[in-house]
């Protein structure tokens, strides 16, 4: 009887210490913002009237906000004749804004686009042609204030709004158009305004509303005193 013994030895091989491997870390400077240009805004700058503020404008900016004529809501004013509403908080703000358009274009027309506030009360009052645009929004009725809540609200009668309610921006155009007209004619002013529909403002056009003569007999005539609604009192 034969015996055969077979010895097998197994070697096995270590596993390796893995190894780091060095990291290698890119740092990309960080890209120039892009220089502003029509439609691409300035980081941290502000646009007022068409004339751009950066970080660093903040007193210039202050000076130009200082300059624009704030019409807000008021109480206590004399009643528009003959509903009796003498406030008009809640609903007069489209109002109030095409005052302060209004009011803009004036300025800018009357004392240019560069002209500042004084920022003292008293020299501000002392300014004839910024007196002579304010006196335009003082909140009395008649036509030494052209544009005041109470000829807006009278003339958006004939638009069926009576006081106390909202006003949308079409209205109120009308509105400013048709008193534009009462001071070209009854009262010699150089002014025109014009409403576009559509979206489309043509030169031509905007030529010959601004040349144009005043009609001295509109139809229909804007009217600062209408009848009044067979609802004397609204509710705002």
């Amino acid at each position: 009887t034969r015996t055969r013994t077979r010895t097998r030895t197994r070697t096995r091989t270590p596993t390796p210490t893995p190894t780091l491997a060095p990291t290698l870390t890119l740092t990309r400077e960080p890209e120039p913002d892009p220089a502003p240009g029509p439609g691409r805004a300035m980081p941290g700058a502000t646009t007022l009237l068409g004339r751009r503020y950066g970080v660093d404008d903040e007193e210039a900016q202050a000076a130009q906000l200082r300059s624009l004529l704030w019409c807000t809501y008021r109480s206590g004013f004399p009643p528009f004749h003959p509903y009796d509403v003498t406030s008009d908080a809640g609903w007069g703000c489209m109002l109030r804004s095409a005052q302060m358009l209004m009011g803009t274009a004036l300025l800018r027309h009357a004392l240019g686009p560069d002209w500042r506030a004084p920022e003292s009360i008293d020299d501000a009052a002392a300014d004839a042609a910024l007196k002579a645009v304010a006196a335009q929004f003082i909140d009395l009725p008649g036509r030494r204030h052209l544009f005041s809540i109470h000829n807006m609200v009278n003339l958006g009668m004939q638009y069926d709004k009576l006081p106390g309610e909202w006003y949308g921006p079409s209205t109120v155009s009308y509105v400013l158009r048709d008193l534009a007209k009462v001071g070209a004619q009854e009262l010699g002013l150089h002014l025109a305004v014009m409403v576009v529909q559509g979206g489309a403002l043509y030169r031509d056009a905007v030529e010959r509303v601004a040349t144009a003569e005043p009609n001295p007999n509109p139809n229909p005539k804007p009217n600062l005193n209408p009848k009044p609604s067979p609802n004397p009192n609204p509710k705002p």
